[in-house]
């Protein structure tokens, strides 16, 4: 199968980053793949494409080596077929750049065993805006994820691993970029107008659940310290009550830019099952919803 790759120095770390595209699959098969290239091959890996069951997804946020509290269950719960798909809702690695990028390089080898057999779609976090990244804020996150921007992002109109969606059984999926603070007028803008066209092609007929996440919710809360010394932030121009601002109002420029809302992953989710396996959620959807109820999910981390 024919790859695209690329070579890009990050943060002095050079390396090749490749992609490729697996089309003609049939559903409730088992394929079986490595990768090659001129240094050797890597191991087979086996996965089975869109399995006959209703699928399960492993979604967490705030995932890295000195939190990777969940690692060993959701290794064992892979090989078990635990779960089909990966949601991981921004903070990779703490942090991918780290070290020339050797924190990044651990990282992504830790979640292999199950990354290589399933979906693994995530977004971005503040943790990934952090640092020079070789290439300005993002740079290691967007080439690492180039394969989200090429096929989820191009198959959305998007062309981006930022904000893009994609469909799973019963389910449309929208990811979006939930760090406003380092967006300019006309990002936001941007993501706004691609968001709302998104939503207006839903087919509610084959994707009756609509499930959005990203790194931050759409409502935040302000740290009780940087409120403490600022008194302007406990008067509230939209009514809401103590610290808590909506998303928009973290911005660039900001005094509270890197300590603003905490992380989570939101959606729309009724008649959901979710079982917690140390940290990390795991939502099996068996039905279509009645009327949609907001849902959020959070994976407790030591680090924001």
């Amino acid at each position: 199968m024919p790859s695209d790759c690329v070579t890009a120095t990050l943060n002095g770390y050079r390396a090749q980053f490749c992609t490729a595209l697996f089309t003609g699959l049939a559903p409730a098969t088992s394929y079986s793949y490595s990768v090659k290239s001129s240094e050797g091959a890597s191991a087979v890996y086996t996965f089975t494409n869109a399995p006959a069951r209703a699928p399960i997804f492993a979604v967490y946020a705030d995932f890295g080596l000195g939190n990777d509290e969940s690692l060993s269950a959701l290794i064992a719960d892979a090989k078990n077929g635990g779960f089909d798909y990966v949601i991981h809702a921004g903070d990779w690695a703490y942090d991918l750049d780290d070290g020339n990028s050797v924190t990044g390089n651990k990282f992504m080898a830790s979640v292999m065993p199950y990354a290589a057999t399933k979906p693994y779609m995530g977004t971005v976090g503040n943790h990934e805006a952090y640092g020079t990244q070789g290439g300005g804020e993002f740079a290691n996150y967007a080439m690492r994820q180039r394969a989200l921007a090429q096929y989820a992002g191009a198959n959305s109109g998007s062309n981006s691993s930022f904000w893009y969606s994609f469909d799973t059984p019963l389910i449309h999926w929208i990811a979006f970029n939930g760090e406003s603070w380092t967006m300019s007028a006309a990002q936001l803008a941007a993501q706004a107008a691609w968001v709302a066209a998104d939503l207006a092609k839903v087919d509610r007929a084959a994707t009756p659940w609509v499930v959005a996440f990203s790194h931050k919710s759409y409502m935040c809360v302000i740290r009780e310290t940087a409120a403490r010394t600022n008194p302007a932030l406990n008067s509230d121009p939209n009514g809401l009550t103590g610290w808590t601002r909506r998303l928009g109002q973290c911005t660039t420029g900001s005094s509270l830019a890197r300590s603003t809302c905490n992380s989570a992953v939101t959606g729309i989710s009724t008649r959901a099952t979710r079982r917690s396996t140390r940290g990390a959620a795991r939502s099996s959807l068996t039905r279509p919803p009645c009327r949609p109820t907001s849902a959020s999910t959070r994976t407790r981390s030591t680090r924001r």
